[in-house]
């Protein structure tokens, strides 16, 4: 379930991973369709990201998501197809990251409580949004500290891991986001959706017009064709 805020454990089950690996595979599928439609304007088809998206909400409320099998062509989580398959292998990379943002957002949590620093239960919903905020700003800057470090070790573009990383947080934002459906508000535990998001574009300090933020903002162009009033990664230009 991730909600290390009020236990002791990260409790976990098969669903918010299942959830989270399957949010990288539409966002992809919906940058994709975007990417493709400013090239042809006649050639807008949310067939298949809409698709995965009813896949999504199946698994997101069934009772044993175990059971839930991935789309077509997307594979189990944890199974990488080999490098000749680069549009099923980028997502599933991207995936991994997205679910280690949100087991690292948990995990501040607890080092919360291990401090002391934990909202308590009676406290002000303005104390949990700023708890919730510092362990996505925890959970962003985590992935991004040492991302130099890997790329010179592995000798590999400095820019091009970061952009990957990037993007796989703004992914788990946009699982967020898929999970929320209809719940963006802010509520007594949780800060709105989008303050989540401004928030965590502020703490990567990304220009808009980065490549993951452009990419990420094409993912919610497809999303807001189905939910023109969803929350999300915004450019100058609005969700137009």
């Amino acid at each position: 379930m991730l909600e290390a805020g009020a236990y002791v454990l990260i409790r976990f089950n098969h669903k918010i991973l299942r959830l989270f690996w399957l949010a990288a595979y539409i966002a992809w599928e919906g940058y994709r369709v975007i990417h493709n439609w400013t090239l042809d304007p006649s050639d807008l088809n949310l067939a298949r990201f809409n698709s995965m998206l009813d896949r999504f909400y199946e698994i997101l409320e069934s009772h044993d998501a175990s059971l839930e099998k991935m789309p077509p062509d997307i594979p189990e989580p944890g199974q990488y197809p080999t490098r000749d398959q680069p549009e099923i292998l980028l997502p599933a990379e991207l995936a991994t990251v997205c679910a280690g943002w949100a087991m690292l957002h948990e995990m501040k949590h607890l080092k919360d409580q291990q401090d002391g620093g934990a909202a308590s239960a009676d406290a002000a919903p303005s104390v949990f949004h700023s708890e919730e905020l510092s362990c996505d700003e925890f959970a962003t800057n985590f992935i991004l500290a040492r991302s130099e470090e890997f790329a010179r070790g592995e000798k590999v573009s400095p820019l091009s891991v970061r952009t990957k990383r990037e993007l796989g947080i703004l992914f788990a934002v946009f699982a967020i986001t898929l999970i929320a459906k209809d719940r963006w508000a802010a509520s007594e535990r949780h800060p709105a959706v989008q303050t989540r998001i401004d928030a965590i574009l502020n703490s990567m300090n990304e220009a808009e017009g980065s490549v993951p933020v452009a990419i990420a903002y094409a993912a919610y162009v497809a999303f807001w064709k189905t939910m023109p009033n969803a929350p999300g990664v915004m450019i100058a230009n609005g969700n137009d």
